[in-house]
């Protein structure tokens, strides 16, 4: 990787290149030259947004996931939900409401 023909940095196996200037729409701040055979995979602008939208998915259903884990057994104490498997929990999860209450409230 050089920038402005100056060596800033090498890159290995699974790094990656070119984001900035697809997140900010901007040229690109370096150049990156392989040194020996290689392969690659690139993607175009739309490309890189759905890869966006696939990792903020997967984050959203790891979080979802964590957060069902601690709701099961709470929500598995009303008798009414004692019976129910983790997918019906968490549809009655997703139209809770949840908030904070102050002693006193």
């Amino acid at each position: 990787v050089t920038r402005s023909g100056a060596l800033c940095g090498t890159l290995r196996p699974a790094d990656w290149f070119g984001e900035v200037g697809l997140l900010k729409n901007r040229p690109r701040s370096a150049t990156v030259k392989a040194c020996e055979r290689l392969a690659a995979a690139e993607c175009d602008e739309a490309g890189f947004e759905r890869l966006q939208q696939l990792a903020g998915a997967a984050a959203k259903a790891a979080f979802d996931a964590a957060i069902l884990c601690q709701l099961a057994p709470l929500l598995r104490k009303v008798p009414q939900f004692e019976s129910l498997d983790l997918e019906a929990l968490s549809a009655l999860a997703d139209v809770l409401a949840f908030k904070e209450i102050d002693p006193g409230e």
